[in-house]
Order: structure tokens, then sequence, then C-alpha cells
């Protein structure tokens, strides 16, 4: 995403309801572990309409309580609130290092970041404060869009969600969203100012919506994908917080800008029947083989399927709902899942090659690491470094393995060995790869893997090692760590020897999350004492 020394890293909150003890002690927490945020933003309703929390806001506003980080906040959703604000609708400083951004407009942040914001709900029973207006979304639009040189602001801050923006992508799990959530006011406002993120909050539910195009491929010239992310409510039972590093649009390289992730999706609110399709092919042989998730089954991937007189693409690769490894997807065996971040989640391993096997999985759909954008590639790295510190308490080292070949979205898996073997290792991998003809080779950053299948291989140490081919061995990676010069357990090899039952499997999913506890930066401080 950028030079990393351009980039700028936000923290966004859903709904705080006048938590804000809650809010702030849960923020300095954050701070400790990521002390380079540069701001919070909070994209729900800042206020409660309590007594209790109107006397806390008191404490913060004669200084009384100290706000530890600079934090903009959106217009009120509902009329009680609408006394903490006064009578300016244009933004100001409430008090120190609290600001109010206004009803919506934009604003620079860190870094030359291009913010802009549209508070209010498209409800036509809301008080003139409260509601979204065809007034002050058109002028939003109006004040970018007359620039000639505008193309696209870096973050859209919004109360509401746009109406269908679940539509080509992975729904929401809660049944409190459907499709149909959501304001067309908003549909025209994403459509007019291509954001690259797009956050809301309002229904206190946490969503990641696959990146959408904003193009139409082979029609119009090519521009940057929008991430939209709705968040939950602090107290509440979905994640209220959503931190990301970004680097202004306006420092990066236009390649580097209309660069498409691998789950991109078609614009939700593009209604062009002509726009391009997609369509999942599923063989009968496919449709009859028995999957599980967490295991290293045959996923057939079929090649892309151009065709240019029609204008279509035909993509006949597991779709996000259809896939085992999105956190969102309803196939999701979620009794295995064991820690959940921001932009990855931990799981145990179906039929496991031995105790603590692991697996690192994106939240949203991503085929290999290769692609992986900053945020999710550092969050993988935090995981890393705990399951070492976790595992180095029971002397012991893990290996690192990925194939990407004949699967839909990344799995990492994580399998830890005696530290005894640690002189050995190495050699151990590279001779066993170099029996069954794999020939592992140095790894360096800068090597273009993304479109070549792959299988690599990383040690305690941090050293990598990659295989290419346009095949390997689907088991490789198992058979590798059970050799004798490892684990010395060939019989564990399939992992069709190793099923449990899912009340075995929920029992060691328990005993392992209390185990990794201490270890685990997902959780509150108040929750691992």
């Amino acid at each position: 995403m950028g030079d990393v020394n351009l980039s700028v890293k936000l923290l966004i909150v859903g709904d705080v309801d006048g938590k804000l003890v809650l809010l702030y002690n849960k923020v300095e927490k954050i701070l400790k572990k990521q002390p380079d945020i540069d701001a919070l933003y909070c994209v729900g309703d800042f206020f409660g309409s309590s007594i209790k929390d109107k006397e806390l806001w008191n404490e913060y506003s004669t200084g009384l309580r100290k706000v530890p980080i600079s934090t903009y906040i959106m217009g009120p959703t509902k009329p009680e609130l609408v006394h903490f604000y006064g009578s300016s609708i244009e933004g100001y400083e409430l008090c120190d290092n609290v600001f109010y951004l206004g009803i919506s407009g934009t604003w620079r942040g860190a870094g030359g970041l291009l913010i802009a914001y549209c508070s209010g709900v498209d409800d036509i029973s809301a008080t003139e404060r409260c509601r979204l207006s065809q007034q002050s979304t058109s002028n939003l639009i109006g004040n970018l869009t007359c620039d000639p040189i505008f193309n696209g602001v870096d973050l859209l801050l919004t109360s509401e969600w746009p109406k269908g923006v679940a539509k080509f992508a992975t729904p929401p799990t809660s049944s409190e969203v459907s499709i149909a959530t959501g304001s067309p006011l908003l549909v025209e406002v994403v459509k007019a100012l291509l954001p690259r993120y797009h956050i809301a909050s309002h229904y206190g539910v946490f969503y990641e919506r696959q990146p959408y195009r904003n193009h139409k491929v082979l029609r119009e010239t090519a521009t940057h994908s929008t991430r939209f992310i709705a968040l939950g409510a602090i107290g509440g039972k979905d994640k209220p917080f959503y931190a990301f590093s970004i680097t202004p649009m306006s420092k990066l390289k236009r390649q580097e800008l209309c660069r498409q992730p691998d789950d991109v999706t078609e614009c939700p609110f593009n209604d062009d029947s002509t726009s391009l399709q997609i369509v999942t092919n599923q063989s009968e042989e496919s449709k009859g083989r028995m999957q599980y998730f967490f295991n290293e089954t045959d996923m057939k991937r079929s090649k892309d399927d151009h065709e240019k007189e029609s204008n279509k693409r035909i993509k006949s690769e597991k779709t996000p709902q259809e896939c085992w490894f999105c956190l969102a997807s309803s196939k999701v065996e979620r009794h295995l899942v064991v820690s959940v971040g921001t932009h990855c989640y931990m799981a145990l391993a179906k039929g496991p090659l031995c105790e603590d096997h692991v697996l690192i999985v994106p939240i949203s759909h991503h085929r290999c690491g290769a692609t992986l954008s900053d945020e999710v590639r550092n969050e993988i790295e935090v995981y890393k470094t705990a399951l070492r510190r976790f595992q180095q308490e029971r002397k012991k080292i893990i290996v690192i393995y990925e194939r990407n070949y004949k699967q839909s979205h990344l799995q990492l898996q994580v399998i830890p060995i005696p530290d005894n073997r640690r002189s050995t290792l190495k050699q151990s991998i590279i001779e066993f790869c170099n029996e069954n003809r794999v020939s592992l080779n140095e790894y360096s950053e800068d090597e273009a893997i993304k479109d070549s299948p792959y299988f690599l291989v990383e040690f305690p140490d941090g050293d990598r090692l990659i295989a290419r081919s346009d095949s390997f061995p689907l088991n490789i990676g198992r058979e590798m760590i059970a050799s004798s010069t490892l684990l010395d357990c060939v019989n564990r090899a399939d992992w069709r020897n190793c099923v449990q039952s899912v009340e075995e499997e929920t029992a060691c999913s328990s005993a392992f999350k209390e185990e990794f506890r201490r270890f685990d930066f997902t959780l509150n401080d108040d929750d691992s004492d």
C-alpha cells in the first residue's frame, strides 16, 4: 500500500453511545501496542442521552478527565443528542482533543489524507439536525467533483450504510441488516466520491465487505477499488474498532493506486444490465466430494475466461459465500476458531498433524500471501510472534508453510516441533522436498509470485524458502513435517487419519484458547487476567 514512511495509521470506532470511559480505556490499551496511530474517528453516535452520560461528558469537557488521542466525531442521529453540539452545523473543537467535524464536508487529515464525511440517518421522521438530507449530500458531491482533476477521496465516513452495498458480496451474517439496508442518497455519494475506504456504523453490526471495483472492465479506464467496513458499538457484541494504515492517493503512483485486489467484486451500485457477471461453475465431481474446513482438500480453480466480444468475464472459482475460510461464510466451522483479530483469525486445524497445529487465515477473501494488503500482512506477523512466544514456553519452535496451488483462500499452516530439532530442521526439509522433486530456493520479498503456483516454508529464524512449479504434491507440507526426521508420525500425514468428533474438536479449541490467552493480542487486558 505504498511507501510505509508515507502511510498514516488511523483508528475508527462505531457507536460509542456515551460510554467514554470504556472507549478511552480500550483506546489506551490499543495505543500501548500501536503508538503510531494518528487519530481516532467516530462514525456512530459519540454521546449518550442519560444523566450519567451528560455528567461524564462534563468531566471531559472541563478537563477533569483527559482524552488520550485526537478524536473526530460526526453529527447526531438522535434528537436527544443535539444539545451536545450547540447551534452550529459547522465543525469546531468541543473540548481538548475532541473535534466535531460538522454535518457534511471534507477534511485534510495527517499526511494530506482527503477525508469526506456525511452525518445523519436517511429517515423522513428524523429531526433536521439528525437527518441525512438531499441538500447535504448534493453539496458534498458538488464541492468535490467541480474540481476537474478530482479522482476520489481516501476515506469516506458516514453514519448510514449505502443501500445495497452487500450486492455481489458475502452478505452480513446479522439478522439486523439485509441486502436492502441503507440509504439511496449515499449510493449517489459513493458513486461520485469513489472512496478508497468507506466506513459506517448505525446498525451495531460489524461487516467487512469484499472490495469492489469502480470501473467497468474493458470499457472504462481502470481506477482504484473501494473497501466498505461497518462497525459495531462500544460494549456491544460486534467488533467496534477498525485500525488500518493508508498512504494518501496523492502520494501513490497510478499503477499502485489502481491495482485490484484478488477478491474484488463488481460495483454493487452499477445498474447497467450489460455489466460484467460473476458466475460460479461447479463440476458434478466437486459437488459430490466431501469438503472439510481447515484441511488441504483439493479446491479446484479454473482459469478466467475473457470474452472480449461480449465484455464479460466468467469467473469459475469459489465465491466468498462458498468459501470454507471466509469468516463471514456460513460454511465456517466456528467451533475451531480460537482468536479473531481485525484482519485475520486463527483456528485449530481440522485433522491436526499434532497438538496445537493451527492456521492463520485472512478474514476476507485473499487467494495467497503475495496479494495481501499491508494491514493484513502486519497482523499475520503479530500472530506469528505470539505463537513463537507461546511455543517457546513449551520448548518448541514453529514451522510455517503456505501452498498457493489448488486452493482459493490463503491458509498459513503453523506446526510446532520440538526445539531439539532446530539445528537439523532446514536441511531435513530441503532433503525431503528434493526427494519429492520439489526444489526449494531462497525467497526474496522483491520476487513477483502473485500469479504463479508456489510452496513457501518459513523457519523459526525468519528465513524462507520457496518452490515454484506448475504442480505440487498436494500433501507435501504435512508429509514433510510428519517425516521421520521431524515429528516422526508418518501415519498422521493424511489428515483423514486424524479427524476428531465435533465434541473433541470443541474441547481442544477451548483448551487452546485458555492456554493461549496470555499471548492473544486480540483480547482486552481485562479479559486476559
